[in-house]
């Protein structure tokens, strides 16, 4: 059989899909999520996590609140909590709410 060559008009294998994955060590800035379409502000109200704390993934870091409105924040991660910005401190969406590094 004949090995056809690679044109520009066939598609070439992908690289292996790793999705999420976060390697061992590295530390992951965990951002606070756009919940309006307003420029709210965003507290912390509650922490369920502290620096040293472990995680897996899906389980709730805090409640964030937003005029009027509390929200609770999962994980995306399994990992080490190693930061968490301080409550009751006012912050905008994107901004760094904790850091969690991976195990």
């Amino acid at each position: 059989t004949k090995v056809q060559p690679i044109t520009t008009t066939q598609k070439q294998p992908s690289p292996i899909d790793l999705g999420n994955y976060t390697p061992k060590g590295q530390v992951e800035e965990i951002k606070a999520p756009k919940l309006t379409d307003n420029n709210d502000k965003y507290t912390i109200s509650q922490w369920n996590v502290q620096p040293g704390s472990i995680v897996k993934k899906g389980d709730i870091l805090c409640s964030i609140s937003i005029s009027k409105a509390e929200m609770e924040f999962e994980s995306f991660i399994d990992g080490k909590i190693l930061w968490c910005i301080d409550l009751q401190l006012e912050f905008a969406e994107g901004t760094t709410i904790c850091k969690i590094e991976q195990l």
